[in-house]
């Protein structure tokens, strides 16, 4: 009977996190492009295991952090629902961070609201109609979904002015 109790808490404790997994939203990969006059940035993601939410992610674009995009425009959004777990639903946010610092549900986005009900099965490209000139660093948010652990890819790309 002890080793039993033994197994089965071994099996609860290992399995434990899998069931209090939150999301993940996080910077991937950074890409030069066209010799360094425009750069890709890629942020993977995975939502929270039960409720499908996931955090809201910084980007850092300063040249100390090595993506190094302050002072270029953002010439296309491009997002990317998971191919193994799609979302059942799918709204991405960019914002200045200081704006959304100050004021998280009422900050300016960047995307103008184009990011809203997005496709949940194939790829949607956003491209500003006007320059989205980057200064500070950038929050990218992804709401709208409640399937557990499902999965999106945002690139954002970059050009010098």
């Amino acid at each position: 009977m002890k080793k039993f109790i033994f197994y089965f808490l071994i099996c609860f404790l290992i399995g434990l996190p899998q069931l209090f997994a939150a999301g993940t939203l996080t910077h991937s990969s950074t890409t030069d492009l066209e010799q360094g006059l425009s750069k890709k940035i890629s942020i993977a993601g995975t939502g929270d295991v039960s409720a499908g939410t996931f955090p809201a992610c910084t980007i850092d674009v300063s040249k100390s952090t090595g993506i190094n995009v302050a002072g270029k425009n953002i010439a296309s959004v491009i997002i990317d629902p998971g191919n193994s777990t799609a979302p059942n639903g799918l709204t991405v946010k960019l914002y200045d961070s200081a704006d959304y610092a100050a004021n998280s549900t009422n900050a300016f986005d960047l995307l103008g609201g184009n990011g809203a009900s997005l496709s949940t099965t194939t790829t949607t490209k956003l491209i500003p109609v006007s320059p989205i000139l980057v200064n500070d660093n950038l929050v990218v948010a992804v709401t709208g979904n409640t399937t557990g652990s499902a999965t999106v890819t945002i690139y954002i790309n970059f050009k010098s002015n």
